[in-house]
């Protein structure tokens, strides 16, 4: 889902379009185009709650991201150019008001860019304007127990699985959790898949020009398949955030609440190895307590934070004609988590328990398939399931 909007065509990208105001929009494959009355859209990825047809009539209406999936959509017209998509925005997004450019796709001689925040959505009409709305929303009051928290999480779960009813979906699971929750929940909810047990990547003009860059700008594209035909793909992308399984978030929650991550891990967490890589280690011995409680005086202030951090987090959206399905880029996942009590929390961070329990209530028989230690041993018991 890569594009440019400027007077110039971007010449990385296959596809271009004439937009109002000599505008020239720039793109990747995998994007449709509708006219509706003087309005010209261009549209990618999937909504959870709408149709494309209907998600553009509630868009003309207003343009405020609002609705959960992993889209863009492209608003043209006389006056202008809007650049509208999900509420929790995927993709990074850049504008550089000297070169009368917006982007997602940014190249480092653009001397004056800008980076457009995950609470903000960007028209371009004679000049730039962004406009501001809440994406974080309100934190949750009332405090859940484990169960509770899993309850309400497998309830969305099945809501996001009902995108897939009438779809058949490419899955390729690594051993770790995130995939294999996910994979759980296809088999339980009997949904048509294909079960990939090999990295696919096809290259379209698109790729063969630029996949080295992409893969060195953006990190989730090493871990990217790729199908030239039009494909939906299964990814466990944003588990680790969104199910607060973060080093960096973690430390600082740890910080806050006076806990010690490398003290209360055990060798049989789930993170235990991955935890005690260097690179991490660092994180949790670094004495950050007084000014974690200083910047964050209130839980409430500190959990906004960390809901802030998540949703800026972009770590990667469609590539050409394939799609990725990510219902785990969704902060009520987060939200429900953090409304649990502290050593609940805690817990969810060290060893995942939420995941567990949700593929032990999916698919009890896929757990003796899961790796010991996150990204460890993660494809060594895999065999039995090709």
């Amino acid at each position: 889902m890569f594009f440019s909007i400027s007077h110039n065509k971007d010449l990385r990208l296959p596809n271009h379009h004439e937009l109002t105001g000599a505008l020239c929009f720039s793109c990747d494959d995998g994007w449709h185009d509708f006219k509706i009355d003087n309005h010209r859209f261009f549209f990618k990825g999937y909504c959870d709650e709408l149709s494309t047809v209907d998600l553009m009539a509630e868009f003309l209406k207003d343009p405020t991201p609002r609705y959960h999936g992993n889209f863009c959509m492209i608003i043209s017209n006389a006056n202008g150019v809007t650049i509208t998509h999900d509420l929790y925005r995927s993709f990074n997004l850049w504008m550089d008001k000297e070169l009368v450019l917006a982007t997602n796709f940014d190249n480092i001689e653009f001397k004056a860019q800008e980076s457009v925040y995950a609470d903000e959505y960007l028209t371009i009409e004679n000049g730039f304007r962004t406009t501001k709305f809440d994406v974080l929303g309100s934190l949750h009051t009332k405090q859940r127990t484990f169960t509770e928290a899993v309850d309400a999480i497998e309830e969305l779960l099945l809501k996001k699985v009902e995108y897939l009813r009438d779809k058949k979906i490419k899955v390729f699971v690594t051993g770790g959790v995130d995939t294999m929750l996910l994979y759980s929940l296809l088999r339980n909810q009997n949904i048509d898949h294909e079960f990939i047990d090999y990295e696919h990547f096809e290259y379209d003009k698109f790729t063969y020009g630029n996949i080295k860059y992409i893969k060195q700008r953006f990190w989730g594209y090493n871990q990217m398949h790729h199908w030239v035909d039009d494909t939906l793909f299964m990814t466990g992308s944003c588990g680790d955030e969104y199910f607060l399984r973060g080093p960096a978030l973690i430390a600082q929650w740890a910080a806050w609440h006076g806990r010690s991550v490398l003290e209360e891990i055990s060798p049989n967490d789930y993170h235990y190895e991955y935890f005690l890589k260097n690179k991490n280690v660092e994180l949790f011995v670094k004495d950050i307590s007084s000014k974690i409680q200083k910047e964050y005086p209130t839980r409430e202030e500190l959990y906004k934070q960390i809901l802030n951090v998540n949703v800026n987090d972009h770590q990667w959206w469609h590539l050409g004609n394939t799609l990725t399905w990510t219902p785990f880029k969704d902060l009520e996942i987060t939200k429900i988590i953090l409304s649990m009590a502290p050593n609940d929390i805690f817990r969810q961070m060290l060893s995942g328990d939420i995941n567990f329990e949700l593929i032990r209530r999916f698919d009890k028989t896929l757990l003796p398939y899961i790796s010991d230690h996150k990204n460890i041993t993660n494809l060594s018991k895999l065999a039995e399931i090709c």
